[in-house]
């Protein structure tokens, strides 16, 4: 009886550490997808910025800025 108990005990922390590693995985795929649309879209925005600098062009940027926000 005591050996049962032992051995529920024992397999929660398992479980625990393996939900808990999922997450951590999980959270850290979903941060780095994030982090690497906003490093696209900044370097996008800013590669649009640096091409077009005469000052007609950088209004049309302006507007397509505003347009995405």
């Amino acid at each position: 009886m005591v050996k049962e108990e032992m051995k529920k005990k024992e397999s929660m922390p398992h479980i625990c550490v393996s939900l808990n590693y999922k997450v951590c995985v999980f959270a850290y795929m979903c941060m780095s997808l994030i982090a690497y649309i906003l490093y696209a879209l900044h370097s996008s925005v800013t590669h649009n910025i640096l091409q077009h600098s005469t000052d007609d062009n950088i209004e049309k940027t302006r507007a397509k800025l505003l347009e995405i926000l």
